[in-house]
């Protein structure tokens, strides 16, 4: 199993079968992404714009059937895995999701000379 954490998100892994699972924590309610979603069943509630995507949201005061949410982590796990195109020279079993590569900030604006500043 491997582990990541891209935008305060865990990522999970099965080592050499890719990503199956991330959770994305919110103010009100906790979102699970199986990247394999519609190979689950039952097939969770949330759609995505990614065609096999699919997400549960959990609220807080929302009753939980755990075992459901069991399931479908164990039936991700067991599928092959969201796995990245990778730049060249990267390797695709890189442990780090596709958007997570480090990118650098943009350098500041350059300060405008004073003669340039409305008055």
């Amino acid at each position: 199993m491997r582990k990541v954490v891209k935008w305060n998100s865990p990522f999970y892994a099965v080592e050499g079968q890719g990503w199956f699972l991330n959770f994305h924590c919110f103010t009100k309610y906790v979102k699970v992404a199986f990247f394999r979603g519609t190979s689950l069943r039952p097939l969770p509630p949330g759609e995505s714009k990614h065609k096999e995507v699919r997400y549960v949201d959990i609220h807080e005061d929302d009753p939980l059937d755990e075992e459901l949410v069991a399931s479908w982590i164990r039936q991700a796990s067991e599928l092959p895995g969201w796995v990245p195109l990778a730049p060249a020279g990267i390797l695709a079993s890189s442990p780090l999701p596709e958007r997570a590569a480090i990118r650098p900030r943009s350098a500041p604006a350059p300060a405008r000379p004073r003669s340039l500043l409305k008055k």
